[in-house]
């Protein structure tokens, strides 16, 4: 018995189908992947955030407290504009916050140090913008600074509070 195969030849539609349905599938698994890929990163990037706004927020309720300690004749200590303690940049000067050295001593670091991890300790800085009301009430603005866990990221937030020295 001769076997003759086939009666009609065949042309290899079959290999060529698979080899498309195996190029799609393929296709769609990178798709997936980058967008995994992206997700990752958009995470990390708010945890970075977060890290450093919680750092800044640290920092400024640092301060505040810093000045709700303060009695009359601590004001003084702000004419020196030096060591964390200023008064207002004068009209149309840049703003103490981004006239600082964040780096040196001439911003004052929280008493609390953080234990999460971030690349530096926040740092704040306070300005006295005057006295209301005949002198019995004092405005402050206390600017933190925080900074993430990789080091590229820093927050700054500021809050504004009067106050009646002791």
């Amino acid at each position: 018995m001769n076997w003759r195969g086939p009666a009609y030849p065949e042309r290899g539609i079959a290999l060529l189908l698979a080899l498309v349905v195996v190029l799609l599938i393929t296709i769609l698994g990178l798709v997936g992947l980058e967008s995994a890929v992206l997700e990752l990163r958009m995470a990390g990037a708010q945890r970075e955030y977060a890290l450093a706004y919680q750092a800044a927020q640290g920092a400024l309720n640092d301060g505040e407290r810093v000045l709700k300690g303060l009695a009359a004749a601590d004001l003084a200590s702000f004419a020196n504009n030096r060591a964390g303690r200023y008064l207002p940049a004068e009209p149309g000067a840049p703003s103490r916050a981004s006239a600082v050295d964040w780096s040196s001593n001439a911003v004052l670091t929280p008493a609390t140090v953080l234990g999460a991890p971030v690349q530096r300790q926040p740092r704040y800085l306070l300005e006295y913008l005057g006295a209301e009301d005949g002198g019995t009430w004092h405005r402050f603005r206390v600017t933190a600074r925080g900074y993430g866990a990789e080091g590229g990221l820093e927050v700054t937030v500021q809050r504004t509070l009067g106050l009646t020295l002791r």
